[in-house]
């Protein structure tokens, strides 16, 4: 947070530095043959590897209204976990079926080293975000004081629009560009 209200970018900035340094980290660990060097090449990266999730929360948390916060962080650690843990898991089993016929039993060793390429495309993406992010400044500001003038008062009372925030930047029946 003290990093997001400098530059808003920073929330996406701070996933993709942390994805950069884990995935190394996790093949290290992984191609390691010390039990006791894989145990502790594991330990920044696990940290590591969740530290996209405070920062994303947040983002969500910021592109909602007030009154949606939770049913928005509902939804989206259901999805996060349903395609997550569910298809990322099958994924990898399935990866680790393929390459058995080739490395055998040191095949799910080399599907999570597979998947760790993942970590790189998702810095890659948090940071296009950010690029994408400032390309948007211009009507971010518009938006913010579109926000900082609404009130549900005064939604209540208006008899034109629906009463959303951005109606008072761009006119009654507008809608937010997504």
């Amino acid at each position: 947070d003290r990093l997001g209200r400098l530059r808003r970018t920073h929330y996406l900035a701070v996933p993709a530095v942390a994805f950069c340094a884990t995935a190394p980290l996790y093949v290290l660990a992984l191609s390691s043959p010390s039990l006791t060097l894989t145990f502790l090449a594991l330990l920044p990266p696990t940290a590591l590897g969740l530290a996209w999730l405070g920062p994303v929360v947040a983002v969500i948390q910021h592109l909602v209204r007030p009154g949606m916060r939770a049913t928005a962080s509902a939804v989206y650690l259901f999805v996060l976990n349903l395609v997550g843990l569910g298809l990322g898991t099958w994924a990898l089993g399935a990866l680790s079926d393929t390459l058995s016929v080739r490395f055998g039993a040191e095949s799910l060793r080399y599907s999570i080293l597979a998947g760790t390429g993942l970590y790189l495309l998702a810095a890659g993406l948090f940071l296009l975000a950010g690029t994408a992010e400032t390309a948007r400044a211009p009507f971010e500001s518009v938006l913010a004081n579109a926000w900082s003038t609404w009130s549900p008062e005064k939604s209540a009372t208006s008899s034109v629009g629906s009463g959303w925030p951005w109606e008072a930047a761009f006119g009654p029946g507008a809608a937010p560009v997504p």
